[in-house]
């Protein structure tokens, strides 16, 4: 299975972190269990139980009546009832379609990232795990065998306007690439909060500049120009973040790349580090399309 090389899910629902990143890597509280409610005292037979018989069996009828309308009409989940939080974000999509919905995202969260001259950081587009119309299975290399990642997926490409997609409009940098981690880390977990048929979200990152690229620091001068990312989500990477308002993982708007900071920071890190991949796509002779994800070496 694919999770053979991705961390196994922590007790809050997402893997563990690599340890390399940041020490001071800040752990979100858990948001606190409800207090207890007290037991009801009892309470023997009431003087006026005989008075009040007949209006109690009143609306004792008029309460299953109720039930029964309800059943019969049917009415969603609560997000309470599924553990997510409510009111999780000031704005949500209008569709729970999983594309429709993916697009609309993507319209919303780039016009709210800006780069260090108050432009557009990226533009996004969302929509299936495809190339030029050629739908791709998202396969993980695993030792001497490739791991397929069944389920559907929804596909982010985060571009510039340069070659390939690459960001022209601003300076290469560490915190520029955490910028983008961070947008890509939204858009996972908007996919994830309100489009319900989502098993998986593909984050396609600019080409990355050898600043940004991870590896190590010995073969950073043998490396290519580029270096081809992408961030890989599934849900229970993320659910721990679903369960609290987005305000406590991420701050509303996203801040300037010089103020991406602190304990924020940190926050991003762990979350996005850990699902950070080098990606490439092929196509077999049978003519199916995979996008294949390996860990970068580190």
């Amino acid at each position: 299975m694919a999770s053979d090389l991705i961390p196994p899910p922590s007790p809050a629902g997402r893997p563990s972190p690599d340890p390399q990143p940041h020490d001071d890597a800040f752990a979100a509280a858990e948001p606190q269990p409800a207090a207890a409610v007290p037991a009801e005292r009892a309470i023997g037979p009431s003087a006026f139980r005989t008075r009040f018989g007949f209006a109690g069996g009143l609306l004792l009828g008029c309460a299953i009546a109720a039930a029964a309308i309800a059943l019969t009409v049917g009415s969603p989940a609560s997000s309470e009832d599924e553990g997510l939080a409510a009111n999780w974000s000031k704005w949500k999509p209008t569709t729970a379609e999983t594309f429709d919905g993916a697009d609309e995202i993507a319209k919303h969260i780039q016009a709210t990232y800006k780069n260090e001259k108050k432009r557009q950081l990226a533009s996004v587009d969302g929509g299936p795990i495809a190339v030029r119309g050629l739908l791709l299975s998202v396969v993980i290399p695993n030792g001497d065998k490739v791991d397929r990642v069944d389920g559907l997926g929804v596909q982010y490409t985060l571009a510039g306007v340069g070659e390939e997609g690459a960001l022209k409009d601003s300076k290469p940098s560490k915190e520029r690439h955490r910028l983008l981690r961070r947008e890509a880390l939204e858009l996972a977990l908007y996919s994830f909060r309100y489009l319900p048929d989502v098993d998986m979200v593909v984050a396609i990152l600019p080409p990355a500049p050898k600043v940004e690229q991870i590896l190590p620091a010995k073969a950073r001068k043998a490396a290519k120009a580029f270096q081809d990312q992408a961030l890989f989500y599934r849900p229970g990477d993320l659910k721990d973040r679903l369960t609290v308002p987005l305000r406590h993982t991420l701050a509303e708007p996203p801040p300037p790349i010089e103020r991406l900071a602190g304990e924020e920071a940190a926050r991003v890190d762990s979350l996005t580090l850990s699902n950070l991949f080098e990606y490439k796509r092929q196509q077999a002779e049978d003519g199916t399309g995979y996008l294949v994800l390996a860990r970068p070496e580190r």
